[in-house]
């Protein structure tokens, strides 16, 4: 007589996806900027308890990142444009610390990690727009929270800006141009340093579903430009704390104050369409 088999356990791989949200989220433009600073290690390892992640170390320290970003998406019946500052650990997940490889920020930045697990573990993320903020939480448990951000950024309608500066402070729905009071104040200068081009997508994200970690894939199609100090010459990158009472400042100050800026990478997505300027029929 034949033993009888069990029916294995049906093993869940994806999370269920929450009514009235889909996926993928598709970009229709995308203006990032990210800085990568050195940190030591004993700062950033309380942010990591408990969250099933493992400090990633690049030339003994920790890494944290974090990025301005302005995109837009088109829906059914509506536009939406956001504007995020994304403040980030670089980890890995401590279950596959032996397939997790040992990298510079530089191989790091050039895309060295072919396996893809060392990415960025959420410590805040600050947003102007309430429907990203419900969908990032909803769907990752991401630490988000809306705020102002204003930016005055290179674009290729704004020729004549030249240098990247944002800045992000306590979310005043009547006034999103208030900057008070200030988290965070970063101002770039990178018209000295040559940048290199590098493909840097797909970033790893990792966030919360269930209180189990999940990791999802930051598709960004096109490449970025990577600028690194040059012999010894540090770039130009001034953060500046505000009086804000967020746990957002209060963190990044604590991590940042007097840290070396390893690197700035920017992404410009492509235009798509181009308006030309008018001409006299009959003149």
């Amino acid at each position: 007589m034949s033993k009888k088999l069990k029916t294995p356990t049906t093993q869940p791989v994806l999370p269920p996806i929450p009514d009235g949200l889909s996926m993928p989220f598709y970009y229709h433009s995308l203006l990032n900027c990210e800085l990568f600073f050195y940190v030591k290690p004993d700062i950033l390892q309380p942010y990591l308890s408990d969250t099933g992640l493992s400090l990633a170390l690049m030339d003994d320290y920790g890494i944290v990142t974090y990025n301005f970003q302005n995109y837009t998406a088109q829906f059914a019946g509506f536009d939406s444009v956001a504007l995020e500052l994304e403040y980030n650990i670089l980890a890995y997940p401590t279950s596959r610390a032996k397939n997790t490889p040992t990298l510079t920020l530089a191989e790091f930045l050039h895309g060295d990690d072919q396996t893809k697990l060392i990415g960025n573990h959420h410590v805040h993320v600050a947003c102007t727009n309430a429907n990203a903020v419900d969908a990032g939480k909803k769907l990752f448990s991401e630490p988000k929270l809306l705020a102002n951000i204003n930016s005055n950024v290179p674009s290729p309608n704004s020729p004549a800006v030249d240098t990247w500066s944002f800045v992000c402070s306590d979310y005043d729905q009547a006034n999103p141009g208030n900057t008070q009071p200030m988290i965070l104040q970063t101002d770039i200068d990178l018209r000295s340093f040559e940048p290199v081009i590098g493909n840097a997508s797909p970033n790893t994200e990792y966030g919360y579903v269930n209180n189990k970690l999940v990791s999802a894939r930051w598709n960004i199609y096109g490449e970025f430009l990577t600028y690194s100090p040059e012999s010894g010459r540090p770039l130009n990158v001034k953060l500046t704390y505000g009086t804000s009472a967020l746990p957002m400042r209060t963190d990044a100050q604590k991590m940042l104050d007097g840290a070396r800026c390893g690197a700035v990478r920017t992404f410009q997505s492509a235009p798509v369409a181009t308006q030309a300027r008018a001409f006299f029929v009959d003149p």
